[in-house]
């Protein structure tokens, strides 16, 4: 299964992702298989929830993640009450896979949403260009969405070669899960594109001159 790493994303924007100087540890998060409530082509059509992800990304805004999730403070809440008390409650291995998705999801959100602001500063322009649901082997089904990001000079870093980037791509992950009956959307980064940041190796489209 290939890891989808939020730990990556958080240690090299906090590193300050200008100067691309970090590289942390992967810790892979894995996804269990789950039943999408979704049709495959809803899902693949729903590049408007992962561009309201990153719009409150990039305003700094998670009240607009949390809403582009569908995620409530009540599903978090609830969730956290009944892993904690597993023992009690006697949890299913569905039912704690769900819950955890959830505490995940949120956790993600909590902790990553300011920093994602270096990577998506306010001036800059960002676009779904594609979405495409992804059934490999060995995975979970997902949606990866191919997202570019429009920097203006004054906002953006150079490459290995120094020259200075104007839009890039990256790959923004979207795991959908029904939690209790609802259906929660995660989003995240696998580490490899981040690992090419790290290393000034974006996936550039145009620079500046």
């Amino acid at each position: 299964m290939k890891k989808v790493v939020w730990l990556i994303l958080g240690c090299v924007l906090c590193s300050g992702i200008v100067s691309c100087r970090g590289r942390s540890n992967d810790q892979p998060a894995q996804r269990n298989t789950a039943d999408q409530k979704n049709s495959a082509g809803d899902m693949a059509g729903d590049g408007g929830r992962a561009l309201k992800f990153l719009s409150g990304a990039q305003k700094g805004d998670k009240k607009v993640m949390y809403d582009a999730a569908d995620l409530t403070d009540a599903i978090v809440n609830s969730s956290r009450e009944k892993l904690i008390n597993s023992k009690v409650v006697k949890l299913s291995d569905l039912q704690r896979a769900e819950y955890e998705h959830a505490l995940r999801t949120s956790g993600g959100i909590d902790f990553f949403y300011a920093k994602l602001q270096k990577i998506f500063p306010k001036t800059a322009d960002i676009q779904i260009k594609q979405s495409e649901l992804k059934s490999a082997a060995g995975e979970p089904k997902h949606i990866d969405h191919t997202v570019t990001i429009t920097y203006n000079k004054g906002e953006t870093f150079s490459d290995k070669t120094g020259r200075p980037v104007k839009t890039l791509v990256v790959h923004l992950q979207q795991f959908d899960r029904a939690v209790t009956g609802h259906l929660i959307h995660e989003f995240s980064f696998f580490s490899k594109d981040f690992e090419k940041i790290a290393d000034k190796a974006f996936e550039t489209v145009t620079y500046f001159d």
